[in-house]
């Protein structure tokens, strides 16, 4: 009983460095990700300002009456636009979403790292389990 405790012992040491490695790993990915939802957030933020562009020259084309039929093409190419930059935001926007892909990303690493740091603490925890008994064992009248 007493080997296994103290073959326990000198692992651990070896255990926390690899833990403290992988939830660095954990950490940088997280670091990654918010990065990566930051600026998916600007982007959606500069597509919001060429959306009302578009949308307020196409306004602007469709009230000139008169020149309708003089003007069928840029009418259409600002109705593209619109579509397009309503596209991409809708788009964008389900992968910053609270549900979104980069969110999954987030919460699905985090639960990885409390993992990585929830096994370290049993190891820990079974070591002091180990130890305990090893001492029973060893007491007087067993």
């Amino acid at each position: 009983m007493s080997s296994s405790y103290l073959k326990a012992k000198g692992l651990l040491p070896a255990a926390k460095v690899e833990t403290d490695r992988t939830i660095a790993n954990f950490d940088a990915d997280i670091a990654n990700q918010k990065s990566v939802l930051a600026s998916t957030l600007t982007k959606i933020e500069l597509y919001k300002v060429k959306l009302a562009d578009s949308t307020a020259k196409l306004a602007a084309l469709r009230a000139d009456t008169p020149n309708l039929v003089k003007n069928k093409n840029a009418i259409d190419s600002y109705q593209k636009a619109v579509n397009s930059w309503t596209s991409a935001i809708t788009s964008l926007t389900k992968i910053t979403g609270p549900t979104g892909e980069v969110q999954r990303a987030i919460n699905r690493i985090g639960s990885f790292k409390i993992s990585a740091t929830a096994s370290y603490e049993g190891l820990k925890s079974d070591l002091v389990n180990s130890l305990t008994s090893t001492k029973l064992m060893c007491s007087k009248g067993l």
